[in-house]
């Protein structure tokens, strides 16, 4: 694995497992769509089976700016307007709406869906930077936080925890849950969530 500081951002790893799950499906002959929690309008495109589907979900992910549009409607609203009985795969961070994503999840997979929930983590999410520093959010400019090495090892317990209760959590919906660190190899990531 790669260090941190040159892991790629947890958007490009979206897009890297998006396309590459599109692919797969894709090559198997089963319909493939995406939904992007983006502003104004969520972009949505229908599953198809056709030649092209995956380059048309790449050149859409590849328009896609995630900070000037990160979206307004919560992905577990979103979740709702899918058909009973796909395969689904959220790819996430699970830092906006993490507990009406697990319930989300629970009804999915009550109506007959397989839901996979994939939880992308930098690596400095996991281990955080040495010394004191200011940590911004991406998605929330005015959201702020310093870290000092007493606050970091309580934080990294704390995240390490929560990963953990997630993952549980997630599971006790029914649904699978796979996590995937930024620089981790992105087909061994498509492998094990293909298995799951």
């Amino acid at each position: 694995r790669r260090g941190a500081d040159a892991a790629p951002t947890k958007w490009t790893v979206v897009c890297q497992l998006a396309i590459s799950l599109a692919a797969v499906a894709n090559a198997s002959g089963d319909p493939v769509g995406v939904l992007v929690n983006t502003r104004p309008d969520t972009t949505r495109l229908a599953p198809l089976t056709r030649r092209g589907v995956v380059e048309r979900i790449a050149q859409t992910l590849h328009t896609i700016d995630p900070r000037a549009n990160a979206g307004t409607v919560p992905t577990a609203v979103l979740l709702r307007t899918l058909s009973a009985r796909v395969r689904v795969v959220i790819v996430t961070d699970l830092l906006d709406d993490a507990e009406a994503l697990v319930s989300a999840c629970a009804h999915r997979v009550a109506a007959g869906s397989a839901v996979t929930v994939v939880h992308v983590v930098h690596p400095q999410e996991l281990t955080p930077l040495p010394g004191v520093w200011r940590a911004l959010d991406p998605d929330h400019p005015d959201v702020s936080r310093t870290f000092t090495p007493a606050s970091s090892a309580a934080y990294q317990r704390d995240f390490d925890t929560w990963r953990l209760q997630m993952a549980e959590r997630v599971r006790a919906a029914g649904a699978e849950y796979v996590s995937v660190i930024c620089g981790d190899d992105i087909a061994h990531a498509v492998r094990r969530v293909v298995a799951s």
